[in-house]
């Protein structure tokens, strides 16, 4: 059958059109099943780069928020030891005001309790907090606070049991910003209440008056001390809390923008595919016809 030039040329022309709406759609569906943009980097084109830089900063950012909550953690648990230190001085307050007044708390009575004081504060020191000791500094491998038998510097504040070192401990908690994180058994309110604990030991067995009323001069200086330090960590939560949220804003910024270059647009994409659909069935078409005519429908 002949047919003419012109048809031939037509009939590539839609041959080559239906090919590539062909290509097109088998790609719209690939994207449409897996809903991504492309199956491998090379798909991506020119986005590979912005791809792998945004995701490098996305991790980089996600790692600093892990750190951050676990320094935050150990934080939340500094402050409940410090509160328990500050209840034990509030508590031996009381008891040191009942000794010191006639009649009410006889010589020796009230050694046991604060003895038993001692030890709360001493375990509040030595806070362990995921296999660190948290007060000793740098040295988190050993308990701060450990007291010597053989003291007896009562009537002042005990700076002989601590076990660290004077490393002030701070978080990386973003780029080129540090946050201090650290706080050391030896603080001078401690070592106020350490030894006003020991003193009154000391001096109520042998009810000895003097060394009492230095036992509750101690913890009267040592009060406002430990709550100041326990703002400063509720204080330090909060900036961390503060970062974090910030890195949460700044995450899912992110995360959008990986979005945008790996997942597709579905509505987007099954518009596309329709229209590829009718421009195949429309190529078909057209080729068929073609294929149909002869130089004989012209003469």
């Amino acid at each position: 059958m002949l047919s003419r030039i012109g048809d031939q040329a037509n009939n590539r022309q839609n041959t080559t059109l239906l090919l590539a709406a062909q290509s097109r759609s088998r790609a719209t569906q690939a994207q449409i099943s897996s809903g991504k943009v492309a199956s491998t980097f090379q798909g991506l084109g020119t986005q590979v780069d912005r791809l792998v830089q945004t995701k490098s900063i996305l991790q980089l950012n996600l790692q600093f928020q892990k750190n951050n909550q676990v320094t935050a953690d150990r934080l939340q648990a500094m402050e409940s030891s410090v509160a328990g230190l500050h209840d034990v001085a509030d508590r031996f307050r009381v008891l040191a005001m009942q000794r010191l007044t006639d009649g009410v708390a006889p010589a020796g009575v009230l050694t046991a309790e604060v003895e038993h004081l001692l030890q709360q504060a001493t375990a509040d020191l030595n806070l362990n907090f995921s296999g660190s000791y948290v007060f000793a500094g740098s040295r988190t491998d050993r308990p701060p606070v450990v007291l010597d038998p053989a003291f007896t510097g009562f009537g002042a504040a005990d700076p002989t049991y601590y076990q660290g070192d004077d490393l002030e401990v701070s978080l990386l908690a973003d780029i080129d910003l540090q946050v201090d994180v650290g706080m050391s058994a030896d603080r001078e309110g401690f070592q106020e209440l350490i030894g006003a604990l020991r003193t009154f030991i000391e001096a109520d067995g042998i009810d000895d008056q003097p060394l009492l009323e230095s036992a509750l001069g101690l913890v009267n200086d040592a009060l406002p001390k430990i709550a100041d330090y326990r703002a400063e960590l509720g204080r330090r939560q909060s900036r961390l809390d503060e970062i974090n949220t910030m890195h949460g804003d700044i995450q899912l910024y992110l995360e959008r923008q990986v979005s945008d270059i790996e997942n597709i647009d579905v509505t987007e994409a099954v518009t596309r595919l329709a229209q590829d659909q009718v421009m195949l069935e429309t190529a078909m078409a057209t080729i068929s016809r073609i294929n149909q005519l002869s130089l004989a429908d012209y003469l």
